[in-house]
């Protein structure tokens, strides 16, 4: 198993917000998809019906005029993956 932190951008009009999304991924899985899988369910629980996206820079566009994208995964310790989990990161 290997674990990530996620950087996750929701843009809504001017504003933008950071989060950080801790999420572990079996070895021969692509974290890229797991990012993305993360980031399509942002607002919509994988409901497609409300996204646009996503477009080639990984971020979905939503019906309200908000996106999200994925702008940083690093790779983390267990030991991390806990305490981020721990604290609902």
């Amino acid at each position: 198993m290997k674990y990530y932190l996620l950087s996750i951008l929701t843009r809504c009009g001017e504003f933008e917000f950071y989060k950080d999304v801790s999420i572990k991924v079996e070895p021969d899985d692509d974290v890229s998809k797991a990012a993305r899988k993360v980031v399509c369910d942002w607002y919509d629980d994988g409901d497609p019906g409300g996204r646009d996206g996503p477009d080639a820079d990984g971020v979905y566009w939503y019906d309200n005029g908000n996106d999200v994208r994925c702008d940083r995964i690093t790779e983390i310790s267990k030991s991390e993956y806990e305490i981020f989990q721990k604290y609902s990161i």
